[in-house]
Formats: C-alpha cells, structure tokens, sequence
C-alpha cells in the first residue's frame, strides 16, 4: 500500500553549528518538540531523526501536507528560534520496505531529493503527493520539470504556498531545471499511454525533426502534445516552450509569436526571423506549435529554422499536413473504446466520460451504466471533444437520454464559458475546417458522405467522380482518414455536417445516392457465385470492409422500388449476413423490401426470391408456424413465373425447414421434386444439397448406409464444382454416420477438414455447429473438459446468432457433460433452460434426445418412475438416437428396472407408450422442476 513520506531539513545548518553552537542545540531541542508535536497531531509518524531533521511517514498526502504547512508557519514565527531556523520540505506519495523499524526503497530516495531541492522556507510535492485539495489557505504552484541528483528521470514538483509564508520562500527551487512554458492542466490527462510513447519514439529519432500530430478539430491533439512535451522536456537542454497559434490568422506572425513564447526580443528592430533562426542555432530546444492549419502557407519558415539548428526539434499540432519535406507525421486517433463484450472499465473513452461527468456533478455512475456509456463512445468514435461535451450533460440527463441525444450531432455544445468558441461544439469544429477549404474541395467532401463505413479509390472515381489528388487533400486536411492503404473513412460528425450542406453544394445529390446504390449492389451480385457455391472465404474478406456500404445501398434500392439492382444483389446480400449470423437484421432488410414491392407489376419473380429469403432466414430464429407462409407462397410465385431454378431452391428451402422440425413425410417429396429438377436442368450445386438434406432423413429414419451413400455423392458434387461450404455440410454429415458406425478416427477426420474449410470461411455459426459435433466425439473418448470448453464457446455463439435450434442442443448437451461429472443439480439447470428455449419456439428435431438427457438426469436423482417412463417416451416409435445415448437410456431402464417392483415398472412402461413427446416432455419438466 502507498504511504506519504516527508523529509525536513534546517537550511545552513552547518554554518549555524559553527557560529554558535550552544544556541543550535537549545534551537534544536525546540525544533524536535515542535515537529513531533506537529506531526502527531496531523495522524503522522517519525520513522527516524537525521540530524537537523526528521523522516516521517502519514497515511495520505493531505495530512502530510497540513502538517508541512503548520511546521513551516510555527517555526517561522517561534519567537525563541528568531527567525534562524528554516526549514525545507519534501513530500513524496510511493511504497516502502521496512527492516528494523526503518523504512527503504527508492520512494524513500526521492523523498530525500525532492527536500533537497528546496529553499529554507520551502515545501516541494511530487506530482504524486500533490492532493487534489491543498491545506485550508493554500494552493500548489506548478514548478515544472526539475532534474534531481540521482534520479533518471525528471520529475515535476509543486510549491506549496501560503500568504503565511515570506515571498522569498516562494522562488524557483535550487535544481538544474528544465526551462518551460508549458501550460498547467486545468483538468485530469486521461490515458493516451500508448500514443505518447510512439510520438516520443519518433520525437527520439534522429533524422525526425518535425513532428505533425495530425487530426480533426476535438481529436485531443492540443493535450496531447503538451502532455508528450512534458515528459521528454528532459531530454531539450534548452528547455520546452509551447506557442499557441489558434488566435492569428497570417503567416507574418508566426515569428514573432514563437519569439514571445520563447521570450527572445531583437533591441535592434531587425528582421526578427533571421534573429530567431541564429538565436535557435546552438539551443536543443523543443518547440511545440498548436494549432497551425491556418497557417500552413506559412510553414516554410520552420523549414529555416530546422536548417540553422541541428539539435531543435518541432512538433505541430494541426488539422492539415504542413507538406514539408522534413514533416514526419503522427494521426491521433480516438480514444480507445471497449470491443463489443468487454468490460467497459479502464478504457481511454469511457475514463474520460466518467471524470468528465463528475466534475459537472454528475450522479455517480455504476455497472448498469457502462454498457451505455460504451455505447456513447462507439457512436462518438472516440472524440475527446465530443465525450467531454456529452459528459457535461450528466448532470441534468440520464445516460440512456445523452446516447439518443448523440445521435445528432448538431446538438452536442459545450456548457463551459472557458471552451474556446473553435470547440464550443462540433458544429464550430467543423466550420473552422470548412471554412479553409476552396470551393472544389467542399463539393468533394460533400460528394464523400453518400459512403458508410469506409471507402477505396476506385469507389470514390466510380461514385462521385473524385481523384486521388482530392482524396490527399481531405486527408492532408483531417476531414477524411486513411483507415489501412488504399482505404479512407470519414468521421461522423464531419460526415453529418457536410451532408446538411450538400444541397447547396452539390448540382444533383440524388445522382450521387443513385450511382452509390449501383456501384455496391453490382459489386456484390458479381460475387454471388462464390459467397454462395466457390471460395467463400475470399469474396467475404473483400466485402467484408463495404457492408455498411452494401446495407446502404439496398436500403436506397428499397427506398427508389429498384426491383433490378434488388434481385440482382439478394442472394449474396443474404448470404453475407447470414454467415454473419445476422439474421435478424437480414429479416428487418427483406420486409421492407417486400412491403415496398407489395402490389407493384411484373416483379413476381424478385417478391420469390425475397419470400424464399426471407422464410430462410426466419427458419433460424422463428417457429415453423412463422417461417412456412412466406416460403409457400414463394413456391407458388416461381411456378407462376416457369423459374425452375428458383423453384428448386424454394422446394429445398422449404422442405429444410420441415426437416428441422421433424415433418419427414411432408420434407421428403419436397426433396424428391428439387432433386428431379436439379438434375433436370443440370444444376448440379442443387442436386448436392438435396442429396445431403435427404441423406439427413435417411439418417434419422436408422438408415444410416443409405445416408451415407447420398451424403458421399453430395460431398463428390461438391468437391467437382468447388462448393467449400456444402463440401464442409457434407463431411459434418459423414462424420456422425462414421460416429454411429463405431470409427470415431474416421469421424474426427471428417469434421477436422470440415472445421478447416469453414475457419478460411470465417462462418462462426457453421463453425460452432462443427464444434458442437465435436464435443459429443470427446464425449464419448471421455475429454470432459475439452468437451466442456467447446459445449460453452458454441452456445455463446449460437446465443449472439439466435440460433434457437442449435442453442437448444447445445444446452442440453451442456447438461449431459454435467451429468457425466456427477453434477446433478447443475445439469438438471441447464436441461430447464433448454426446455424454456424449446417451448418458445417449438423444434420438433431434438426433441428426443432433450427428452433422454432429461430421463438420465432423473434417474441420477433417483425419481425412477419417471425416469423410467421418459426413457421409454425417448425410445418410443422407432426413434433413432445417438448411440451414446441410446447406450445411457437403457442403463436408465435397468436401474428403473432393479428399484421397482414388477408392476410398477410395467406401468411405467405404459405410462409411456400413452405420452406423446409433447407431454412427456412436460412431464420431465415437472419432475426436474420438483
């Protein structure tokens, strides 16, 4: 735990020794009495006397410096001592080590030099020991930078001054400092670690001299040079000065602006920039110049400086590269916000908002609040300016009102009278920016904003017709960013600003929109063939980065009813969301987009397509009630319009969800029909997909040698046309035939290759249900805990994806790993919690097998008489279960079988053969529950 130390010291106490020693022992009595007294009294301790002072050690900063304080006004005014005596102070806050009563470490050390720094008369704090409330009186005056002997670094200290004390105790401390200027913090620096310790980097290389910190207005370039200069002041012998450029508009000023900073004056009247240039000749200086964008025509006169000092260094803040060729630059980002999932705490962002709203008396903000708060900042894009202006509000909203109140721009204005009026809001941040651009580049930028998310080059010519010399521009100019090479963003406010002033810039801004919406929609349709059926990875990592373009784009295709540009891009739009696992959002496209075709003419055959679409995507997220009507009646809709490809795909569409919810009879002549029209017309992806659907049914029929064949033959399909993605549906498949047949290597193998495919892939719902096969291989090998970790990852997956089917399985085989550990209680949770999943949405699939985990759990419990009943009810009618388990279930029916009577296991049995699964599924849930 930090401890505060002090150190006391009598100045001259030598001299004083030698000139009068009898009175230096009497004085010194004194001395001891007042500073024991004093230091107690202010809850303190002394370790040890040195001579002419004391080590003393307190629990906080505030009482040490109370009692500094007190010190220094009693024995100044001690009659007795007669003015002799003075004393100096050194305050540090750090750890200790204790041997024998004393306390050591390098904390200790520091203390020592800071006291040593001072005058008689004087109290010095570190930065550390500086409480946030100096004593009743007082105030800290920030000294700077000083170098103290035989310390690495240099530290920053303060005066602690009082009207009590004499002015003369005031002066600078007598250590080799760091000349400065640099301004005092009016409010706590929050993180940016990382930032300063590149720009220092680059600051520390030779041949960089000139130093941009390039960004938008409110991106914290201003705090965060000075923060950076303070830290490597040490290293410029000649010290670190800050010239502060916001206020003068003409290159002419910039010398005698830095000349003033500097405080360096010609007498003579001569020209004072070729003074300066000699003046800074021999000095290792650093410069820090803030805010130079409106001054960039001016910048060549740095240039002469570099050229007459070797040892000066610049560094610039400024919304616009200087185009120097010694300019190195450094883009400041935002702050850092929390990834999805991730406690919020300790990130940049978030820190910033929360100091920044209890400074405003903001009420105090808890866990619930973070969530929120990360929002806030995501949709900020981690704007220092932009959350101060935000966190100001919490004094007067709740958070859940500030995260709607962001989402306009316009509305975020400083309450503080001291923000400079360039950053009272972003709306000013952005008109200081506007207003240095000429008349071609506002027409850019405001052409740029159609863009969501990012864009290329190409798209940039293609779209709105701009080269990349306009491109350079913006970015020279912080209104666009260069995200990774070849590929700029533009920030949000800026973004929203310049889109409100398109209409008076722009000659036709629909025309932009519309050739928008072409270029992505065009793009992802002609990548269709392999985000469906070829290399899947590779067309998803292009389009990966553009589908906030993508969505944009068919929201205004939807908006404009452009059945064409719709039915071109729909497959591979659903496509890319679904492997996603976006379906919900997918679901929320293709209803809008149906509701605006709904009663057009002549696009039966694009309302299908979305019908077939949309019924997919509800098949995973919705109950078979849901999903079935719209994919009817997109069957109908391509036998009306004689699409045969369409239709095949509808059949299987269709006859997949049935299949899902165990509707075999129905799913099966559906099957049979795509499979006749697939092969038919020669559509061979087709008749690889119904092969493995109708293999699935064969399979859960206990067909297991006919479902292997088909699924053999759909896998050879699949290899042949290069379809990755049903290749790895295929041999998940193959493994659970190959698993039941008793060659677990065999089928580890299969689902190796599969797992393989889909991680190039980048489909984490496949992988996961990959994963889930997997678990039930270590299962059986008897790999709990491998098992387990793979069980938990997929659940989560399918939790985000809203995957009900697969959630369900993935719970209840959770519960079976919990049972096979003895974990009764825990299994029978997860098994409830599969069950409230199930009723909601009702998949007749897995019903069994939820059935039999439940039947195992309570015959772990010892409830035979039910157990023995469910165990039935999950073998009843033929139903083929996984071997593993079937092995489980009639180790149930054995032990029911050895705890009963005869007649009560016979009535058990009955009992069984009169449920059906819906209420033997109930009747488990009731006895779980019991």
């Amino acid at each position: 735990m930090k401890q505060t130390f002090m150190f006391t010291d009598i100045e001259g106490s030598s001299r004083l020794w030698a000139n009068d020693p009898d009175r230096m022992s009497e004085f010194l009595s004194l001395h001891d009495r007042i500073l024991s007294d004093i230091i107690t009294s202010h809850h303190g301790r002394i370790v040890k006397h040195t001579g002419d002072g004391v080590f003393a050690v307190f629990e906080n900063p505030s009482d040490a410096a109370s009692s500094a304080l007190e010190i220094q006004l009693v024995t100044g005014s001690n009659e007795i001592l007669e003015g002799r005596i003075r004393l100096r102070i050194g305050i540090h806050k750090g750890f200790a080590r204790e041997r024998d009563g004393d306390l050591f470490g390098p904390d200790i050390n520091l203390t020592a030099r800071v006291m040593a720094a001072a005058l008689g008369g004087q109290i010095l704090l570190t930065a550390d020991a500086a409480a946030p409330v100096p004593p009743e009186g007082a105030s800290h005056k920030n000294l700077g930078l000083h170098n103290l002997k035989d310390i690495a670094e240099p530290r920053r200290l303060f005066l602690l001054a009082h009207p009590g004390l004499v002015e003369r105790y005031s002066l600078i401390p007598k250590t080799l400092t760091v000349p400065n200027n640099l301004p005092a913090e009016q409010t706590p620096f929050v993180g940016r670690e990382a930032e300063m310790i590149r720009i220092s980097a680059l600051i520390g290389q030779e041949d960089c001299r000139l130093l941009t910190l390039l960004g938008p207005g409110g991106s914290g370039k201003t705090r965060l040079s000075i923060r950076t200069a303070t830290e490597i002041g040490h290293r410029f012998r000649d010290g670190v000065f800050f010239v502060p450029l916001a206020e003068i508009t003409e290159s002419d000023d910039i010398a005698p602006r830095i000349a003033y900073s500097i405080g360096f004056s010609t007498e003579d009247g001569g020209d004072l920039e070729k003074a300066l240039q000699e003046h800074l000749k021999d000095r290792e200086m650093l410069l820090v110049l803030d805010n130079f964008e409106q001054l960039t025509s001016g910048a060549s006169i740095l240039a002469g400086f570099l050229e007459s000092s070797q040892d000066l260094r610049i560094l610039v803040t400024s919304r616009e590269r200087l185009r120097l060729r010694a300019e190195w630059v450094f883009e400041v980002p935002g702050m850092e916000i929390p990834p999805d999932g991730t406690h919020a705490e300790g990130f940049d962002s978030v820190e910033l908002f929360l100091k920044t709203a209890q400074r405003g008396g903001g009420s105090p903000h808890g866990e619930k609040d973070y969530p929120v708060i990360t929002r806030i900042c995501r949709l900020l894009e981690g704007s220092p300016l932009a959350i101060e202006l935000a966190a100001s509000w919490c004094g007067m909203l709740p958070v859940e009102e500030i995260e709607e109140q962001v989402r306009d721009p316009a509305s975020l204005e400083s309450l503080m009278r001291d923000h400079p009026e360039r950053h009272s809001s972003l709306e000013a941040v952005f008109r200081f920016s506007w207003n240095l651009l000429d008349d071609d580049h506002r027409k850019a930028l405001c052409s740029l904003t159609v863009f969501r998310g990012g864009f290329d080059r190409k798209a940039a010519s293609e779209v709105c017709g701009i080269g990349l010399a306009a491109l350079i521009a913006l970015r020279d100019r912080s209104l666009i960013w260069q995200i990774e090479k070849g590929f700029f963003g533009i920030h949000g406010s800026i973004r929203y600003f310049a889109s409100e002033l398109s209409g008076d810039v722009l000659d036709d801004p629909e025309a932009i929109r519309r050739s928008h919406a072409e270029y992505y929609l065009e793009l992802i349709a002609a990548s269709e063939e392999d985000l469906v059926h070829g290399d899947r990875s590779s067309a998803i990592h292009s389009l990966e980065r553009d589908l906030d373009n993508i969505r944009a784009a068919w929201s205004h295709a939807v908006s404009n009813r452009r059945a064409g540009l719709m039915l071109g891009s729909l497959k591979g739009v659903s496509t890319i969301l679904g492997v996603k696992g976006q379906f919900r959002e997918l679901e929320r496209l293709l209803n809008r987009a149906i509701e605006a075709l709904e009663g057009t003419e002549g696009n039966d055959l694009v309302m299908a397509n979305l019908l077939a679409e949309l019924g997919w995507a509800g098949s995973h997220i919705h109950s078979l009630e849901i999903c079935e009507p719209p994919l009817l009646r997109s069957i109908e809709l391509y036998r009306n319009v004689g699409d045969p490809k369409g239709l095949l795909d509808g059949l299987n569409t269709y006859a997949n969800l049935l299949n899902v919810h165990a509707e075999d009879t129905r799913a099966e002549p559906l099957y049979r029909e795509s499979l006749e029209l697939s092969k038919k017309i020669g559509n061979l992806h087709g008749t690889a997909a119904v092969l493995s659907n109708l293999g699935t049914l064969a399979e859960r029929q206990g067909d297991l040698d006919a479902a292997r064949d088909m699924y053999r033959e759909s896998i050879d399909i699949c290899r042949k046309t290069g379809n990755r993605h049903g290749l790895s549906i295929g041999l998940t498949n193959l493994s659970i035939i190959l698993r039941e047949k008793g060659d677990l290597d065999g089928s580890l193998s299969m689902l190796t290759e599969a797992l393989t495919i889909e991680e190039e892939i980048g489909d984490d719902l496949y992988i996961s249900i990959i994963n889930t096969h997997r678990m039930e291989l270590l299962f059986i090998l008897g790999r709990l805990d491998e098992a387990r970790q793979l069980c938990i990852g997929s659940i989560v997956c399918f939790e985000t994806q809203g995957h009900i089917w697969m959630l369900v399985r993935g719970k209840f085989l959770l519960a079976l790993i919990e049972l096979e550990e003895g974990n009764i209680d825990s299994g029978a949770e997860r098994l409830l919690e599969a069950m409230d999943i199930y009723s909601t949405h009702m998949r007749q699939v897995c019903m069994e097998e939820l059935i039999a985990v439940s039947a195992i759990c309570l015959s772990l419990r010892g409830q035979h008489k039910k157990a023995c009943s469910a165990a039935a009810a999950a073998f009843a009618d033929d139903n083929i279960l996984p071997g593993y388990m079937q092995a489980r279930l009639e180790g149930v029916i054995e032990r029911a079988r050895e705890a009963l009577t005869p007649d009560a296991f016979r009535e058990c049995t009955a009992t069984a053969r009169s449920l059906d699964k819906e209420s033997a599924l109930s009747m488990v849930r009731k006895a779980l529950i019991c």
